[in-house]
């Protein structure tokens, strides 16, 4: 039976080639005893010189065999071939079968228990070993990549050929030469591998959080949306029941409401400062009264207008005492200011009256509800604006009727300089007077524009 040979020169491996053409290589020196050859390109690889008749016959086509007895027997002579075979011919056609089956059946286990990856890599493996070997001159960190990249894969398996891990050992050699040579660059390349490493780990950290954050703010749009909406519900029911309450208004209301509007009334016929004040108590305690009943407390915007109307009613009270303390003392204050002042605080008080009486009147309760809520605070600042404004005017009308008179003084006592120096520090206060005046103006005409008729 002819067998295919291989063998292995330069690291590499060559074949097949016939047994004549293997004994050609022997006798011209290429195949030497020391080169490895075998009849797979899986091996097992064995020394040449354990190959029979190798290097023992000069010519012809000899037949070749390992040393382990697959030689192939002699061919039988022409007289043999005629006459049939001799008992000695089959006696070694039957010890060779024998062998041969017996060689094929190790072949066949040596393969069934080696590691696969050796025998679909092998020759990839050769492949890339010898492009490392080229480029270990040209190009060192390349050759160490290879050799490298070669190493740590062949690692996780188990070698059984022997040539094949030696030449792997030998790599390994290689590698650990080529180290020294190309270590700053391996650094390099791990420093700028472990900082792209770093780096795709911050932006995928980045994207993670940038998820989060966008699936928590649309968590918390929807959040706020429903909190909204249910806001928006109890307002719609909490509306619904205030409507309610004021278009069934109790008679505690109305009843508070026209004390409010008794007082309104005598200031519009004419009264005295005593009677006004007694109104204005009789109706506070009437307003107050209904304000911290449970009525009142369901009230809230009426029961608000009323305190707010009575409010005003009171600083124009204490207006007015001012101008009387004023007379007793025998000075005469800003009396004009002082009137105005009453009236505008009466018209104020109108304002509310009017809002108030829509609420348990009118159809339209809800309009006039949501103006109120914008208008408790405009109240309250109005209040403190009017009484800032009426004490700083009536001070600054004061003291210019002070300089007056020590113009006056002045006058008749032949000082003209110091005459003049009091008419213009005179003329001065009493043009601040005149922009206080119009600020006074301009404040009530905003309560007026807030406090319109809806």
């Amino acid at each position: 039976m002819a067998l295919d040979w291989f063998y292995r020169a330069m690291e590499k491996q060559v074949g097949p080639v016939s047994s004549s053409e293997l004994q050609s290589l022997a006798q011209a020196g290429t195949v030497t005893p020391k080169t490895p050859v075998a009849n797979s390109p899986y091996g097992p690889w064995v020394p040449a010189e354990q190959v029979k008749g190798l290097f023992a016959m000069p010519n012809g086509s000899p037949q070749l065999a390992m040393a382990t007895g697959t030689a192939q027997p002699p061919r039988a002579t022409a007289s043999e071939e005629s006459s049939g075979m001799g008992t000695a011919t089959k006696i070694a056609l039957v010890v060779g079968g024998s062998v041969c089956i017996l060689v094929l059946g190790f072949l066949l286990w040596f393969v069934a228990i080696r590691d696969t990856w050796e025998l679909k890599n092998a020759s990839r493996v050769s492949a890339k070993l010898d492009e490392a070997v080229r480029f270990q001159q040209s190009d060192p960190l390349t050759a160490y990549k290879i050799y490298d990249e070669l190493l740590k894969e062949a690692k996780q398996h188990k070698i059984k050929d022997e040539l094949f891990a030696q030449r792997l050992a030998d790599a390994e050699k290689s590698r650990a030469a080529l180290y020294p040579k190309v270590q700053e660059k391996i650094r390099a390349a791990q420093a700028e591998k472990q900082r792209l490493a770093q780096e795709e780990a911050r932006q995928a950290a980045e994207e993670k959080q940038r998820v989060a954050e966008e699936e928590n703010r649309k968590k918390a749009a929807l959040e706020a949306q429903k909190i909204a909406e249910e806001k928006r519900r109890a307002e719609e029911k909490r509306l619904k029941e205030v409507v309610a309450a004021y278009s069934n208004s109790p008679q505690s209301a109305r009843n508070a409401l026209n004390a409010v509007k008794r007082v309104e009334a005598r200031t519009e016929v004419g009264i005295n400062f005593k009677d006004y004040s007694t109104v204005v108590g009789e109706a506070w305690a009437e307003v107050k009264i209904f304000t911290e009943s449970p009525d009142g407390r369901k009230l809230p915007a009426f029961s608000f207008l009323l305190v707010s109307a009575m409010g005003k009613q009171k600083i124009a009270l204490d207006v007015w005492q001012l101008s009387l303390m004023w007379k007793e003392a025998g000075l005469r204050g800003d009396e004009d200011l002082h009137s105005d002042m009453r009236q505008k605080y009466w018209g104020a008080a109108h304002r509310r009256i009017v809002m108030a009486e829509s609420l348990i009147t009118r159809d339209d309760v809800a309009i006039v509800l949501s103006r109120i809520a914008m208008l408790e605070k405009a109240d309250a600042k109005y209040e403190t604006e009017m009484k800032s404004l009426f004490s700083e005017t009536d001070t600054v009308y004061s003291k210019a009727k002070t300089k007056l008179y020590e113009a006056d003084i002045a006058k008749m006592s032949g000082r003209p300089e110091d005459q003049a120096k009091h008419q213009e520090e005179a003329k001065g206060l009493l043009q601040k007077r005149k922009e206080l005046l119009q600020k006074i103006e301009d404040t009530d005409e905003q309560d007026k524009q807030r406090f319109s008729d809806p």
